[in-house]
C-alpha cells in the first residue's frame, strides 16, 4: 500500500505525531529502536535522499523532532544516523508486515530476558549524579552541553524555516517585494537646511505593541490597516490566503524565543520584526500567536534595556546630522531630490517600506524618558491581557510572562524615580501581584473540587445521567446538583461530536461501563458541565504537549474556552481572571491592605545577558520577586512596602526542600519541642540561599547580618512563647 516515497513520508510524519500523543518517544526492542524519535529520523532521512524539495509533512516532522528535543534534552544523544536494518524494521512495523505478540513482554519478563536499555541506564546514572551534586553543589553533568543543545534546536528550526520559505516561494509569496519606482517619490523635506532642525510635529510616535481590532474567532484576528503607499509604488500586496503563513510565523516566534534565551538580542529583534510583518499576511491569525509575539517583544525590550544593546531613539529637537542618522528617518520611503544633501544618506540608509503599519522598535534615548509614556505602556499590556484571558484561551504561561514584564517595567520606573509613575508604583506593584495570584488560582480551579463548591453565581445544575439513561434529580430542568447542563448549540460543533463519540466508545474498553442509548441520546441536546470541562482540560493538555503547533486544535480549544465563559458563570468566575483584577492595573489602589501578606513570584532567570550568568544555564537558576505588605497605616520605616529581588540556584533550593522534607518525616507524630539551634540553622540556611549565597557543608553561616536577624527572630519567638504558654499547649497546636 506504500509504493511511492511521498506516501511513505506522509505516513511517517503522521506516525511521529501519533507516537508523541501516545507517549512513545523511544523504545528499544532488541537491537532496534522504535517510537517518535527513530520515526522522525527516518522521515527526514528519506526526504533528504529521495525528494528534491521538502513537503509540509517533512516540515511537521522536523518541528515535532525539535519539540521533543526541547522537552527532553537527554534524547539528543540518539540522533545519530540509523542503519539500514533499523529503517527497514520501522517501515515493516508501519506497514504491518511484522505482527506483534501482545504477550511477548510478559513471556520475556518471566524468562528474565528483559534488560535495562542504555537510555534508562543513563537516566539512572544521571539521577544518582544529581543526588551527589546536591551535597557538593557542583555543576550537573546532564546540563553541561546546554549551549550546544540550544544551537542544535536553532539549527533544526532554521532548517524548517528555510523549507517553509521555499514552499511559500513556490506559491508566489514574497515578504518584501521590490519597488521598482522607489526613486520616483520625491518628498518636501529634501531641500531643508542642514543646520535647521527637522520639524517634530510631523513625526508620529508609533505604539510599541501592534493594535488590533476586536477579534472574531471564526476567521481569526482582523487585519491591521495597510500602509498608505504613494501612487508611484509598483508593489502588489501578497496573498493572505496561504495556509502555511501561520506556521511560518510560529517558527519565527519560536526562533526568537531561543535567541532571547541565548542572549542574542540582535537576531531576536530581526526575527520579531519579520514576525510582525508576517502577522499582517495571515488571514487566520490565532490570538495565541499574537499574544506570544507581544510577550516576546516586551522581553526583548527589557533585556535590551538591561544590556544597553538596543537601538536608541533620537532626542527631540536634535540637529539634522543626528536626526538623519537614525534608521527610522527614511522609513516612509520618500526619496529626497537629487540635488539635496540628503540624497546620498537616503541611498545608504533607506530601505523598502513595509506594506503594513509598523510599530516602534526604538528604546528611549535616556533613562529620564523611560517613564514618560508609562500610562500608554500599561494600557497596551492591559489590552493584550484582556485579549489573552478570553480569545487567547487564558494561557497561564503567557499571562504570567505578560504580567512579569509589566511588573519589571514598574520596578524599573520606581527604582529610578524619574517621573510621576514612581508615586503610583506601590499600587501598580500590588495590582500586578494580584493578577499573578489570580492566574495561578484560575489554573488549578475546578480540577480537584466540585464545580458546585466554587460557583459564585446563581446557576444550578443536575447531575449527569446515570448509566441506565435516567437523569438525576430534576435533571431536565437543571435545578439540583451544583451546575447546569449546557446546551449543545452553545458549544463548538466539533467539540460536541468528539464528546458524543467518546461517550459511545466508553463501553468498548475492558473495564468500562457503557452509557445506554437513552443517555447518549439525551446528551446530544444537553451535556453535563463536568463532562464538557474535562473535555476542555484534555484538549488544553494536548495543545500544551505539542506547544500549540497544531493550530486547528488550538483554535478549537480557544473557541471552547470562549463559549464556556459565555454559557457558564461557574467557569467564568473560577477559570478566568476577574474584571476587577484587570481594572486595578488601569486604576491602581492608592493604599495597600495592611494585612502583612507576602507575595513571592518565582520565574526563570535571563541567562546570557549578564556576565555573571554566562557560565550557568537557564535550568540551573531561578529568580524571585518578593512583595511584603505593611502591617499598619503608619508611615514609619517598619510599616512601608517591601519589594526584594533575588537570584538563587535550583540545586540550593532542592537542598533546602530536602531538609524541610526530612523534618516533616521526623515530626510524625508531631514533635513536642524543637531546639533553638535547629531552628537557627534552618533560618540561616534559608537566608543564605535566598540571598544567593552557597550553603556551607558544615551548615554554618558566616554572615553577621543574617546571624543578628536570626537571633532577633528567635528572641521574639521565645518571648511570644513565654507570654502565650505554648509549652503547655497540645502537640497539635
Amino acid at each position: 500500500r506504500m509504493r511511492d516515497d511521498l506516501t511513505n513520508i506522509d505516513l511517517l510524519s503522521a506516525k511521529v505525531q501519533l507516537d508523541v500523543h501516545c507517549g512513545r518517544l523511544i523504545e528499544f526492542s532488541g537491537q532496534h529502536q522504535l517510537g517518535a524519535i527513530p520515526t522522525a529520523k527516518l522521515c527526514l532521512s528519506l526526504a533528504a535522499q529521495r525528494l528534491p524539495k521538502p513537503t509540509m509533512a517533512v516540515v511537521r516532522a522536523r518541528l515535532m523532532l525539535c519539540l521533543l528535543l526541547q522537552q527532553n534534552p537527554s534524547l539528543s544523544d540518539y540522533l545519530g544516523p540509523s542503519s539500514t536494518d533499523e529503517e527497514a524494521h520501522i517501515l515493516a512495523k508501519l506497514t504491518g508486515t511484522i505482527t506483534e505478540d501482545p504477550n511477548e513482554q510478559l513471556v520475556l519478563e518471566d524468562q528474565g530476558k528483559i534488560v535495562t536499555s542504555p537510555l534508562a541506564n543513563r537516566l539512572l546514572s544521571t539521577r544518582n549524579g544529581v543526588v551527589e551534586i546536591k551535597s557538593s553543589h557542583s555543576q550537573s553533568p546532564i546540563r553541561a552541553g546546554g549551549n550546544a543543545h540550544q544551537l542544535q534546536l536553532v539549527g533544526l528550526l532554521e532548517h524548517a524555516a528555510r523549507d517553509l520559505d521555499w514552499l511559500l516561494e513556490v506559491n508566489g509569496f514574497n515578504l518584501r517585494p521590490e519597488n521598482l519606482n522607489r526613486f520616483l517619490n520625491f518628498g518636501s523635506y529634501g531641500g531643508c537646511n542642514a543646520d535647521e532642525p527637522l520639524p517634530t510635529e510631523k513625526k508620529q510616535q508609533n505604539t510599541f505593541l501592534p493594535a488590533l481590532e476586536p477579534p472574531s474567532l471564526r476567521i481569526g484576528l482582523r487585519q491591521r490597516p495597510s500602509r498608505q503607499l504613494p501612487p508611484s509604488d509598483s508593489r502588489d500586496a501578497p496573498s493572505i490566503y496561504i495556509e502555511m503563513m501561520p506556521l511560518r510565523l510560529h517558527c519565527d516566534l519560536w526562533l526568537s524565543e531561543l535567541h532571547l534565551a541565548n542572549g542574542d538580542l540582535s537576531a531576536a529583534r530581526c526575527l520579531l520584526r519579520d514576525a510582525e510583518e508576517r502577522m499582517g499576511h495571515c488571514v487566520h491569525l490565532l490570538p495565541w500567536l499574537y499574544v506570544k509575539f507581544c510577550v516576546l517583544k516586551l522581553q526583548w525590550r527589557r533585556l535590551s534595556r538591561q544590556a544597553g544593546a538596543g537601538p536608541l531613539a533620537v532626542p527631540l529637537n536634535s540637529l539634522n546630522h543626528v536626526t538623519y542618522a537614525e534608521a527610522a528617518t527614511f522609513a516612509d520611503g520618500i526619496c529626497p531630490r537629487t540635488d539635496s544633501p540628503l540624497y546620498r544618506a537616503f541611498l545608504e540608509k533607506a530601505g523598502t517600506p513595509q506594506l503594513i503599519e509598523s510599530t516602534n522598535w526604538l528604546l528611549p534615548a535616556d533613562k529620564a524618558t523611560y517613564g514618560e509614556s508609562w500610562q500608554q505602556y500599561i494600557q497596551q499590556i492591559l489590552a493584550v491581557a484582556t485579549l489573552a484571558t478570553r480569545e487567547g484561551g487564558h494561557d497561564s504561561i503567557q499571562l504570567l510572562a505578560l504580567f512579569r514584564e509589566g511588573l519589571e517595567e514598574v520596578l524599573w520606573i520606581a527604582s529610578h524615580g524619574t517621573c510621576e509613575a514612581s508615586n503610583n508604583a506601590p499600587g501598580l506593584i500590588y495590582a500586578f501581584f494580584e493578577c499573578l495570584v489570580g492566574v495561578i488560582e484560575a489554573r488549578g480551579a475546578l480540577m480537584f473540587e466540585s464545580p458546585s463548591g466554587v460557583q459564585c453565581g446563581t446557576e444550578a445544575t443536575a447531575p449527569p445521567p446515570t448509566k441506565e439513561g435516567k437523569a438525576g434529580k430534576d435533571g431536565k430542568s437543571g435545578t439540583a446538583g451544583g451546575v447546569q447542563n449546557l446546551d449543545v448549540t452553545l458549544l463548538p460543533h466539533r467539540s460536541v461530536l468528539e464528546i458524543c463519540g467518546n461517550l459511545r466508545c466508553q463501553g468498548r474498553e475492558k473495564h468500562g461501563l457503557a452509557y445506554s442509548a437513552t443517555a447518549v441520546q439525551d446528551m446530544q441536546k444537553l451535556i453535563p458541565f463536568t463532562i464538557v470541562l474535562r473535555h476542555a482540560l484534555a484538549l488544553r493538555r494536548e495543545c500544551d504537549i505539542f506547544c500549540s503547533l497544531i493550530h486547528s486544535d488550538r483554535l478549537l480549544c480557544d473557541q471552547l474556552h470562549v463559549n464556556l465563559s459565555q454559557a457558564s458563570d461557574t467557569y467564568l468566575n473560577a477559570r478566568m481572571l476577574s474584571k476587577g483584577q484587570l481594572h486595578a492595573l488601569e486604576v491602581p489602589p492608592e493604599t495597600l491592605p495592611t494585612t502583612g501578606d507576602i507575595f513571592i513570584n518565582w520565574m526563570p532567570s535571563d541567562s546570557g545577558v549578564s556576565p555573571d550568568l554566562a557560565l550557568q544555564t537557564l535550568d540551573e537558576q531561578c529568580t524571585f520577586i518578593l512583595l511584603a505588605c505593611p502591617l499598619s497605616d503608619d508611615d514609619s520605616t517598619e510599616n512601608q512596602i517591601l519589594v526584594a529581588r533575588g537570584r538563587v540556584r535550583r540545586l540550593d533550593l532542592r537542598f533546602l526542600w530536602d531538609g524541610l522534607s526530612k523534618d516533616v518525616d521526623h515530626c510524625r507524630p508531631p514533635a513536642q519541642a524543637v531546639t533553638m539551634d535547629h531552628v537557627e540553622r534552618r533560618l540561616s540556611c534559608a537566608a543564605d540561599i535566598l540571598t544567593g549565597r552557597s550553603v556551607a557543608v558544615d551548615r554554618s553561616h558566616g554572615d553577621l547580618q543574617h546571624h543578628t536577624a536570626t537571633q532577633q527572630v528567635l528572641l521574639a519567638l521565645e518571648t511570644d512563647g513565654a507570654n502565650q504558654g505554648i509549652a503547655e499547649s497540645s502537640p497539635s497546636a
